[in-house]
């Protein structure tokens, strides 16, 4: 159909008159579908816990061709791609060590942990504090005071591991910290779950030690 206006002739078609020579059940019934196949792939699309959930079944399984390392890459390259900092910070792990299809590159896994630890986010800016403080190979020389740096901030986020290490550092006086018993026993009971203790009341084994 078109629209006849005067002097000018036809003009563009109109197409909600289009639209209005259908059958509106016949409408109805295409956006219905419309409707279903775009919420059929919102609720079919990964989440992030269930790479969580592969990575974690992968590394349980101690082989690293298991398919739970490539499902974990697949689906956290999906959430890195809109800076998503948790997503940044796993897939960055999976380059360092060149898993699940994720190149060997080291230079590349310190530049998505980097990035996600700037984003705020704990388990990364942790991850940078031993980086710093082992070092990692060409990438990342032995800075203990830039690793100190780092597990404060991992701390403040309630890093587990994050907050051991800093109480432990301020107690020795360890990665250009002051030597302060006072201060690591304030460290250790604001955050109590992190120090966990076996049933006769000694010390449990620390993760990452």
């Amino acid at each position: 159909m078109f629209i006849q206006t005067g002097d000018r002739g036809f003009e563009r078609p109109d197409r909600s008159l289009w639209l209005g020579a259908l059958p509106r059940r016949l409408v109805l019934s295409v956006a219905a579908m419309l409707l279903l196949g775009w919420t059929s792939n919102v609720l079919s699309a990964p989440t992030f816990d269930e790479g969580e959930a592969a990575f974690q079944m992968a590394n349980t399984s101690r082989k690293a061709e298991h398919p739970g390392y490539a499902k974990a890459y697949r689906i956290w390259s999906r959430f890195a791609k809109a800076g998503d900092p948790a997503s940044l910070y796993h897939l960055g792990v999976l380059h360092l060590y060149g898993l699940g299809g994720a190149s060997f590159d080291q230079a590349r896994g310190f530049q998505l942990i980097r990035q996600s630890a700037e984003s705020g986010y704990p388990k990364a800016e942790g991850y940078l504090g031993v980086m710093y403080e082992k070092g990692n190979g060409l990438y990342v020389r032995i800075d203990p005071v830039e690793a100190g740096r780092w597990y404060e901030k991992a701390a403040r986020g309630g890093h587990c591991y994050s907050v051991r290490r800093l109480a432990r550092a301020t107690a020795r006086g360890e990665l250009g910290l002051p030597l302060d018993p006072a201060r690591a026993k304030e460290i250790e009971t604001a955050r109590p779950r992190c120090f966990p203790r076996s049933r006769d009341g000694s010390r449990g084994k620390e993760e990452g030690e």
